[in-house]
């Protein structure tokens, strides 16, 4: 009976030694994983930003002399690589090219996501918040632009938007308020 006994409580002492091994190792390799997505993701950011700046770059190093032109498109450019850092929520929608618009015809825009990731939107509540900064971003004139996903905690609002003109802000029912 002594020598089961010692078995059994050897056994369970080798049994809970390995499944915190199996964790542990199924931490690390999810660590690994995400790791290796961020990298790669990093990379593609690196590789996009790099395929828009070089040419601009590659030009002033040649000794081109910089005109307007060349500001122009620096300043473009730089406004966009902002835009991307401090309002990702906007990345890769139409606001993105009503933004470009916007600044051509010499609006200053400012665009910032206040919400963070997993932003927890519909897609409704998506389309309506891209449609409406669209619209404000075309309609503009002059002077500028301000708009701003608001953080979660602020809850009924989704967005605000200023202008010279006017102070919008969308509630959460897609419903603009002045």
């Amino acid at each position: 009976l002594l020598i089961w006994h010692l078995t059994a409580r050897i056994s369970i002492g080798i049994t809970a030694r390995t499944a915190a091994s199996e964790a542990a190792g199924a931490e690390i390799a999810a660590q690994r994983r995400a790791h290796r997505e961020s990298e790669a993701l990093m990379r593609q950011a690196m590789t996009s930003v790099r395929r828009r700046v070089e040419p601009l770059l590659a030009a002033i190093a040649d000794g081109t002399p910089v005109t307007g032109g060349m500001r122009t498109r620096a300043r473009m450019l730089e406004a966009e690589l902002r835009d991307e850092r401090r309002a990702p929520f906007f990345t890769g929608t139409r606001v993105i090219e009503s933004a470009r618009a916007a600044r051509t015809r010499g609006i200053d825009v400012i665009l910032l996501d206040d919400r963070g990731t997993g932003n927890g939107l519909t897609d409704d509540a998506q389309e309506v918040i891209i449609g409406q900064a669209i619209r404000a971003l075309d309609d503009a004139r002059q002077g500028q632009v301000v708009i701003r996903l608001l953080p979660p905690r602020q809850r009924p609002r989704l967005l605000s938007i200023v202008t010279d003109d006017d102070i919008l802000t969308l509630n959460a029912d897609g419903v603009l308020v002045r």
